[in-house]
């Protein structure tokens, strides 16, 4: 791997990290995050039980959604990317746009109208760290002869 690859790699590893952490932390909640009870104005506790089924149902689903994401990202990065292939220079960052657009969207979207903070500032950090080794993936051309 050329030493621009290797950066790329570098910077895509903590993104995918990133992105599989914070799956694993909404797979595993048995309840809102903090953020959830302060947007909607009320404790865990007070939500109707048929209601938190169908929420904590959606949390969980975004946290497979997000390892799912991860796990795929990672496979690309270790194989494929590793050997050079070039759709794995445009699948990585691919596979992350289409998950940490919307994450951001919403999360913004939370944060402007409803007085509870949500953590759009790791999934700015995971598309920055994308863009980066997307950018830092590509080879320099060798320059035509003279």
């Amino acid at each position: 791997m050329n030493p621009k690859m290797k950066i790329a790699f570098w910077l895509y590893l903590p993104a995918i990290v990133l992105f599989g952490v914070s799956g694993v932390v909404y797979l595993l909640r048995t309840e809102f995050m903090p953020y959830h009870a302060v947007a909607v104005g009320m404790a865990w506790a007070d939500v109707d039980p048929n209601f938190q089924i169908l929420l904590i149902g959606g949390i969980r689903i975004l946290g497979a959604a997000l390892i799912s994401t991860a796990a795929a990202m990672g496979i690309i990065l270790f194989i494929p990317f590793r050997q050079g292939m070039a759709w794995a220079r445009w699948s990585i960052p691919a596979l992350g746009l289409i998950a940490g657009l919307p994450a951001l969207h919403v999360t913004i979207s939370v944060t402007v109208n409803t007085p509870a903070t949500a953590p759009w500032m790791g999934i700015v950090v995971f598309l920055a760290l994308l863009g980066a080794g997307f950018a830092m993936s590509f080879q320099d051309e060798p320059s035509p002869p003279t």
